[in-house]
């Protein structure tokens, strides 16, 4: 029997799983993270080879890739926020997302 090949929403939950288990070995006691965070669980799925393939599937496995990445990246903001039970005080200046993958995030405190 060959095993069934991940949809979408399962690519969806392994990013948003491994950001979480990223952060919580990180930053166990949910302190001392720095205000940009979320870039760099960003950063983290872009730069390891695994992580970036599930991503750029899940994008590939839309139907709309737009609204796919956007909703992903609004996602990946609301589980950092949750995880780490930060507050938002502001917002990035404008990224590239050719670079950065988004194009802003929240700055985030303790």
């Amino acid at each position: 029997m060959t095993p069934r090949q991940p949809n979408s929403l399962d690519l969806d939950r392994q990013i948003l799983n491994e950001i979480v288990d990223d952060l919580t070995s990180k930053y166990p006691r949910r302190i001392g993270f720095p205000q940009n965070v979320t870039l760099l669980s960003v950063h983290h799925i872009r730069d390891t080879p695994r992580w970036r393939s599930v991503y750029d599937r899940f994008l590939a496995s839309a139907n709309d890739t737009d609204k796919a990445r956007r909703s992903l990246h609004s996602r990946i903001g609301r589980i950092v926020k949750k995880t780490l039970g930060a507050r938002v005080v502001g917002r990035s200046k404008a990224l590239d997302p050719s670079l950065h993958l988004i194009k802003s995030h929240a700055l985030l405190v303790p």
